[in-house]
Order: structure tokens, then sequence, then C-alpha cells
């Protein structure tokens, strides 16, 4: 349906997620995932405190080019 991009200012990274539906909010189980710290290293690939925001869409190019991309 849709695609959205979830960006970490504070890491210079994004995941994008495809959406299945307009109520679709399965991105959130993903933002979850790396917000868990490691068991092995005890520190999460994305902080809490970091700025996170989801992207409008006008500056989905730009983060394409800015930013690295987390494949999950």
């Amino acid at each position: 349906m849709d695609t959205i991009l979830i960006l970490n200012l504070t890491c210079n990274t994004f995941f994008r997620y495809n959406k299945t539906s307009e109520d679709d909010v399965g991105y959130n189980k993903i933002l979850a995932e790396l917000l868990q710290p490691d068991s092995k290293e005890k520190v999460s690939h994305w902080k809490k405190t970091d700025k996170i925001i989801l992207v409008p869409k006008h500056l989905y190019n730009y983060v394409n080019k800015t930013y690295g991309e987390l494949y999950m």
C-alpha cells in the first residue's frame, strides 16, 4: 500500500516499512526491537533518547541519499 521511512537523526540511519493498510502500525514492532538491548552487549542499536522521526514524503529522496538504511 504505502511505504514509510523512520529516521534516527542521532545515528543517521533509517529503515523503511511497507504498510499493508491505513491502520497498519507494524513498524512499532521493528522500532521496539531496535530499542531493545542486545543480550550479549547489553546495548541497544538505537537508544530511547535518540531523536527518531517519521519522515514526510517530500523528504524521502533526501533521506535515501543522505542517511544509511538499516535492512530488516
